[in-house]
């Protein structure tokens, strides 16, 4: 956590997506309606450029008053760095949480570990740590094994003291499907559901 993280006063929500009533920090970008620029490395494949396009047309696609377009100079909001090593297993990490209104820094893939996975199945892990740069935490962020099995050991990520705001409409049965959970496996493609559009559509 970043000391500006920590100085910050973030907004405070409590979400529920799925059976759980998930507490959350929210951390919001402001400004709205804004269009937050993405530059993808050219250190990655040509397939990469093809997947960030297509997670950049899912979020768009929701009708959000944040929009997302991609960029090939300049600095951009969310710039997607290349790695060839973040740890065993790790396919990609986020800069973190809004900070100041604004979004993380971007974050980054590693493609050796990511694999040859189809565009779609790669859109997915891109839209997953966007979701994270614009202030989503992990669905199941209180039971990781829900979605991580054995390898999450039913981690619980922790909360804080948060505000508590339901999401209307959201179903009471297990939602196993939303992007936005802890981990993936290979070639899972997770577009945004019902339950995910109406987080988004509350948030932004």
């Amino acid at each position: 956590i970043t000391p500006q993280l920590l100085a910050s006063t973030p907004d405070r929500k409590f979400l529920r997506v799925g059976s759980d009533e998930q507490y959350r920090t929210t951390n919001l970008v402001t400004g709205l309606p804004r269009t937050l620029t993405v530059s993808l490395s050219t250190e990655f494949p040509a397939a990469y450029v093809t997947a960030i396009d297509e997670a950049i047309r899912r979020y768009n696609a929701a009708n959000l008053q944040l929009k997302f377009t991609r960029i090939t100079t300049g600095t951009a909001d969310l710039p997607v760095k290349y790695s060839a090593n973040l740890g065993s297993g790790v396919l990609g990490q986020s800069g973190g949480f809004p900070t100041n209104g604004n979004p993380a820094p971007g974050f980054t893939l590693v493609p050796s570990v990511i694999g040859n996975q189809t565009t779609n199945a790669i859109a997915t892990i891109m839209a997953h740590e966007m979701g994270h740069c614009i202030g989503f935490r992990h669905t199941d962020y209180m039971n990781r094994a829900y979605s991580c099995g054995r390898k999450g050991q039913g981690n619980n990520e922790g909360t804080a003291g948060v505000g508590a705001i339901l999401i209307p409409g959201t179903p009471s049965a297990p939602d196993p499907n939303s992007w936005m959970l802890a981990c993936v496996g290979t070639n899972v493609d997770r577009p945004f559901n019902a339950n995910d559009v109406t987080a988004l559509n509350y948030l932004y």
